[in-house]
């Protein structure tokens, strides 16, 4: 299947999942898209990119994609989308302030400098 056909066949599947209370989960999107969970969210992203409002939620019970029916349903994935950047924001500030980071880094430092040589 090319990757337009996936991209069409996503959106299909997502049209019978309006509002959080029918999202689909990740694994049964990958399923049906005969795809890994990490190719189907990158689906998911390109349909985005293609001006496609798609839900998104982590929730307990009520975890996956849906077609948002509420302004309330695209805050909610927005704010699940920015929860998500600032733990990677988080994770960032704490591997580089870790002594491994700083060694690392240093060692890399240190094989530059020794091929300049």
């Amino acid at each position: 299947m090319t990757p337009d056909a996936r991209v069409q066949l996503f959106t299909a599947i997502l049209s019978a999942h309006k509002g959080l209370g029918q999202a689909i989960s990740v694994s049964d999107m990958a399923a049906r898209l005969q795809v890994s969970e990490r190719q189907c969210r990158a689906i998911k992203r390109a349909v985005v990119d293609s001006g496609i409002c798609v839900g998104s939620s982590c929730a307990a019970g009520r975890s996956g994609f849906y077609m948002p029916t509420t302004a309330e349903e695209v805050r909610a994935t927005c704010a699940n989308y920015k929860s998500r950047i600032r733990s990677l924001a988080a994770l960032v500030v704490a591997t580089e302030g870790s002594a491994s980071f700083k060694e690392f880094m240093g060692q890399v430092v240190m094989d530059f400098e020794e091929v300049g040589r």
